[in-house]
């Protein structure tokens, strides 16, 4: 399931059955949610390294590529939004950020306008789609 978090995906056969649920599951929870409300898909089918997608977001997580390298699924969002992915979706629980820091993203612009995606695929121009998201408080 793409929505459990990597500690969660695999606990060792002496350890099954016991779960220990903390906030950084809720973080990780809620990093999901907001990709497929962006993106109507899911990044990885597992959060486990097993799954090549999966594994190519947590090298990039860990700064084990190129530095300008952003995986394809997240190459749609502005590096705000990616910095956020990155910290929301962390691999270690302990780094993960807590959601009073999540809001702080909240101001700032999630969608790289300039990706082909939202030229070719969304068809919508920039300013209908700003109109259609425009906050209401």
């Amino acid at each position: 399931c793409p929505f459990l978090p990597p500690e969660l995906t695999y606990s060792p056969p002496e350890e099954q059955g016991i779960i220990r649920y903390t906030r950084a599951q809720d973080t990780w929870s809620f990093g999901m949610v907001t990709y497929a409300t962006l993106t109507g898909a899911v990044p990885w089918l597992t959060a486990h390294m097993s799954d090549p997608d999966y594994r190519e977001f947590v090298d990039w997580q860990q700064g084990n590529s190129d530095n300008e390298y952003v995986p394809p699924a997240f190459r749609v969002f502005s590096n705000d939004l990616n910095m956020l992915f990155r910290r929301l979706l962390a691999v270690d629980p302990e780094d993960r950020c807590s959601m009073d820091d999540a809001l702080w993203h909240f101001e700032a612009p999630w969608i790289c306008w300039e990706n082909e995606y939202w030229t070719k695929v969304a068809g919508r121009a920039r300013d209908d789609f700003d109109e259609l998201c425009r906050p209401v408080w």
